[in-house]
């Protein structure tokens, strides 16, 4: 399942769990749009997020052992 997260003044908060990521990708989009707040969808071992914003997408491909 990849993960949709938005981010608030608390940091990042699930909003919804889709199971293909293309799907994933456009409602983060759409409800970034909507609300004007980031939002970023992750893939099911966390190695991929991809971070929307108002005017931009950019995906990042995660090394937990340089992470960790």
């Amino acid at each position: 399942m990849f993960e949709i997260e938005e981010l608030t003044q608390n940091g990042w908060r699930q909003e919804l769990l889709v199971d293909d990521s293309r799907n994933a990708f456009w409602i983060a989009r759409k409800k970034c749009d909507q609300k004007c707040h980031p939002y970023r969808v992750s893939d099911p071992n966390k190695k991929t997020i991809c971070i929307l914003t108002a005017g931009d997408a950019r995906t990042i491909e995660i090394d937990k052992e340089l992470v960790s």
